[in-house]
């Protein structure tokens, strides 16, 4: 089972891990908390800039995830996305791996929350960033290059980009590039890439 960066309280420590059976782990974490959510302590540069939003994880949260079917809520992506973090520091590739926290870019936050959210991410000068979005309650997953100028989409319904976030990488970029004192002369408009990927529960 990955091991995600998570204080190690008392209820933690009566996890067995377990490689061989992680759901029965996830079961049982979300036994535990049924008593009492838990809340998550984390680095708040990771996202790029300091954050007092605290993040909880109760057993819903748990089980959800567990079942493989169900929407994930938003403190499941966030700890994912603290997670692969984690990864990328330790692969020593802290500098070209940017994660954009989620909550900032959500779908029901106003266009200039998430320009202002895109403009400071992308001025961190990571050369590949990924943005998790939640579009009418389906999670997907927008992985890009400001350099090389390309946005690949991953939608496992297929759906397009919405144009509120497509207009808000539009508007942010050139102003990230103004930020960090780069020139947007010859700077080029992202080409967007949807991939098509297969839903395993909708196609098995």
């Amino acid at each position: 089972m990955l091991s995600l960066p998570l204080p190690q309280t008392q209820a933690q420590q009566k996890i067995p891990p377990s490689e061989d059976d992680p759901l029965s782990s996830l079961h049982l974490l979300a036994d535990i908390l049924d008593d009492k959510p838990l809340e998550v302590d984390y680095d708040a540069n990771v996202f790029g800039h300091g954050s007092e939003v605290p993040i909880y994880l109760n057993s819903q949260d748990v089980r959800e995830l567990a079942s493989g079917t169900q929407e994930l809520n938003i403190s499941i992506i966030q700890l994912w996305t603290m997670y692969m973090s984690g990864v990328s520091n330790k692969l020593g590739r802290s500098d070209d791996y940017g994660f954009i926290e989620p909550q900032s870019i959500h779908e029901s936050n106003d266009f200039e929350h998430i320009n202002m959210s895109l403009i400071r991410s992308f001025g961190r000068g990571k050369k590949i960033s990924f943005l998790p979005y939640i579009s009418g309650r389906h999670w997907q997953l927008l992985v890009m290059s400001v350099q090389d100028n390309y946005a690949l989409w991953f939608c496992s319904l297929h759906r397009p980009p919405p144009t509120q976030l497509k207009q808000a990488i539009d508007c942010s970029i050139p102003a990230s590039m103004m930020m960090g004192g780069r020139s947007i002369v010859n700077s080029r408009k992202i080409a967007w890439i949807s991939l098509k990927i297969q839903d395993y529960y909708t196609s098995s």
